[in-house]
């Protein structure tokens, strides 16, 4: 009799394991991706010869560097509306500082959502109404929001034209 009880505490106590919520990696906040295009040829990507990108305000130890690429992804911030990059062409850095490039801004301008996504990961941001600008003085000839809600990182959602 003994054996049976402690036989179902057993069977009870295997049968009451729930499983753990782990976050699944497609679930997070998404970045921004940026595509980079020919002005005279719309539909040929284009590379950026030694690309600097960094956040508007922050240190140059924070940027990221390409060497060349016709793609970046950027983070958008989540609880404001902008976000601005600085984004150097043919970028020459010594000691830590940008001392030669091509400088312009790429302004990116949202409506940041938190949506719950699971038990596991908690909350999400999903961007609305997304609308990108730079100046006119700029290596940039034009720009293309392709999609106004960024919820995945499966495409790009702007296009730049140089």
């Amino acid at each position: 009799m003994k054996k049976i009880v402690i036989f179902i505490v057993f069977i009870i106590g295997l049968t009451s394991c729930e499983r753990d919520d782990i976050c699944a990696d497609t679930v997070v906040t998404s970045r921004l991706i940026v595509r980079v295009y020919d002005k005279d040829a719309t539909n040929t990507t284009k590379s950026v010869s030694n690309l600097l990108v960094y956040g508007k305000g922050h240190v140059n130890n924070e940027a990221i560097q390409f060497s060349s690429t016709d793609s970046i992804v950027l983070p958008l911030k989540m609880f404001q509306n902008e976000s601005t990059f600085v984004l150097v062409k043919n970028a020459v850095i010594t000691n830590n500082i940008v001392t030669s490039g091509e400088e312009t801004e790429l302004k990116i301008t949202y409506t940041p959502e938190q949506v719950f996504a699971d038990k596991g990961c908690g909350y999400k941001v999903i961007y609305k109404d997304i609308s990108a600008e730079t100046p006119t003085t700029s290596w940039i000839s034009s720009i293309r929001v392709l999609f106004n809600h960024l919820e995945n990182e499966k495409k790009a959602t702007i296009h730049i034209y140089y």
